[in-house]
């Protein structure tokens, strides 16, 4: 009996000694896991408070910069664009190649009248689709205008550019802080709680450098001067943060000639692609002889817009017209033919 009680007691003690290895484990894992979840508190934290810098200095920025807005123009054109229209030049080889392959700098021309600035439209659309799609890449447009002296100098383009960069950095930053949630919420999380997605805590915020670009603006605003040269180093600071960037100008021969306006234009765009390999860039024009000139230097891909596919589009815009209007749609299929040749003979590719 003896011997019985002795094994009953060793046997007792070990479950008391398993029992506490297991106490001790639980405690142990316990405290380990609320170690980590205190230490994502404070990562979250400290990426909510820079993000949270940045949003707030790019919107300090933007409004110092009043720079023109590019986005009616864009929405007006495109409110003009007949679906099914244009295809032919973003299906081409030539635009396929500057979206996504070697091609860097491509020159779009065609005479006054010809759609110039609808295609524009349809390509920043395009961009705009497969930007949303791609981490670490840059765009911005701009439509020169003769109408608008605010939209025809170097300085408004720079402006604009810049302006359009940092907006898509405050967005990444405004999307930070939406994702991650108020500071209050982030400092009382519960340990019950299921914690931060893991894809939250490596969010790119560190990537959201405006240092370099905040001490440029500031010596710019030193000057209280948005002279070109400022603008061109915050302009390279930002193009520098992006992996690549697509830049599309519209109607460059609406930038005037007179006082050097187009020059600067011209030589701006130039150091830009220069100093930026990364950088493609789309520009429309007429065929100007000192844009062509300057093209044919910086180009590594040209398009003439020719008739046959201008009167193709407008051959299908006058099918639906006759087809949304009842009245015409009435009429006999020989009338209608001799409408769609007369309005096509006359248009010539306008």
């Amino acid at each position: 009996m003896a011997s019985g009680g002795s094994s009953t007691q060793y046997f007792q003690g070990n479950v008391a000694s398993g029992n506490a290895r297991v106490q001790y484990g639980n405690v142990h894992h316990h405290y380990a896991e609320r170690t980590e979840l205190e230490q994502q508190q404070r990562t979250m934290k400290i990426r909510v408070d820079r993000a949270r810098d940045v949003r707030d200095t790019i919107n300090d920025i933007i409004s110092w910069l009043a720079a023109p807005d590019a986005s009616y123009t864009h929405h007006e054109a495109y409110r003009k664009h007949e679906p099914g229209t244009g295809r032919w030049f973003l299906d081409s080889e030539k635009y396929s190649s500057w979206l996504t392959a070697g091609s860097r700098i491509l020159w779009l021309h065609g005479k006054a009248g010809c759609c110039k600035t609808t295609l524009c439209s349809m390509v920043v659309e395009d961009i705009a689709l497969n930007v949303s799609e791609m981490n670490s890449t840059g765009f911005a447009y701009f439509y020169f205008s003769f109408r608008d002296v605010a939209k025809q100098s170097y300085q408004a383009w720079l402006l604009s550019t810049i302006s359009q960069l940092l907006s898509a950095m405050w967005k990444k930053a405004d999307d930070i802080l939406n994702l991650l949630g108020s500071r209050a919420t982030i400092l009382n999380m519960r340990q019950e709680d299921d914690g931060p997605h893991p894809d939250i805590l490596c969010w790119p915020v560190d990537k959201l450098d405006i240092a370099p670009i905040h001490d440029d603006l500031r010596a710019a605003r030193a000057r209280n001067h948005k002279h070109p040269k400022d603008l061109e180093f915050i302009l390279h600071d930002l193009l520098s943060c992006q992996a690549s960037v697509y830049l599309v100008l519209d109607g460059l021969d609406e930038s005037p000639e007179t006082g050097d306006l187009r020059k600067d234009v011209m030589e701006g765009l130039k150091k830009t692609v220069d100093e930026h390999e990364h950088v493609k860039m789309l520009i429309t024009s007429r065929r100007e002889p000192d844009i062509e000139v300057f093209m044919n230097q910086l180009c590594d891909s040209i398009v003439a817009i020719e008739v046959k596919p201008v009167n193709d589009d407008i051959m299908r815009y006058v099918n639906t017209e006759m087809e949304r209007h009842q009245r015409l749609s009435s009429l006999g299929e020989s009338t209608k033919n001799e409408i769609k040749c007369t309005l096509t003979e006359k248009a010539d590719g306008m």
